[in-house]
């Protein structure tokens, strides 16, 4: 994947979840050159990509590269794996602090004419259990999709062309066989 296009990837995913989330550019630049991100990916789509990448003095990503050349479609699954991960974290994170927060169970308070209302932590997390859901069986579909439209045979196992058992002279048996099968054998 060339630098510019990956840039531009990087960018758009940021836009759309990243920035909202607290991602920085950064940790998205790493989490996709990550090579075991890249092992999902191959995993589901049958491919072989790798990444690379080398850090500056300050730890800083300098360099990377991911070959063979990633294509739009594959990247396309990629972010939805990405966004997959990202809404399974983010209903895990708000049910570990649902649990673990120390305030109470309130909602709503009210005194005279003032009120203080909360989301609940419950419904929060499972809105973000059913964006995740809804995720998946998108990525179900794009990878069910990429592999039907992109299957090529890796290899042609069978036997059904005609074997040198058969040749008889110029002609085979084949071409002189009308229906009476126990004269070839």
């Amino acid at each position: 994947m060339n630098c510019l296009y990956f840039n531009d990837f990087i960018r758009s995913v940021y836009e759309e979840i990243g920035e909202d989330a607290g991602y920085s550019y950064e940790y998205l630049a790493y989490w996709f050159a990550g090579n075991y991100n890249l092992g999902r990916l191959n995993t589901l789509i049958d491919t072989c990509y790798s990444g690379s990448y080398t850090t500056g003095e300050y730890g800083e990503m300098t360099t990377y590269s991911i070959t063979p050349e990633i294509g739009s479609e594959e990247t396309a699954i990629y972010q939805k794996i990405f966004e997959l991960d990202f809404y399974s974290k983010q209903a895990r994170n708000t049910l570990k602090s649902a649990a673990g927060y120390g305030g109470g169970d309130w909602t709503s308070l009210r005194e005279g004419d003032s009120s203080i209302t909360r989301a609940n932590r419950n419904e929060v997390a499972k809105s973000y259990k059913s964006l995740a859901n809804d995720s998946k069986d998108e990525l179900d579909k794009m990878v069910q999709s990429y592999l039907k439209f992109r299957a090529t045979p890796q290899q042609v196992v069978g036997d059904d062309t005609i074997g040198a058992t058969y040749y008889r002279g110029i002609t085979s048996l084949y071409d002189g066989y009308r229906g009476d099968r126990e004269s070839i054998l």
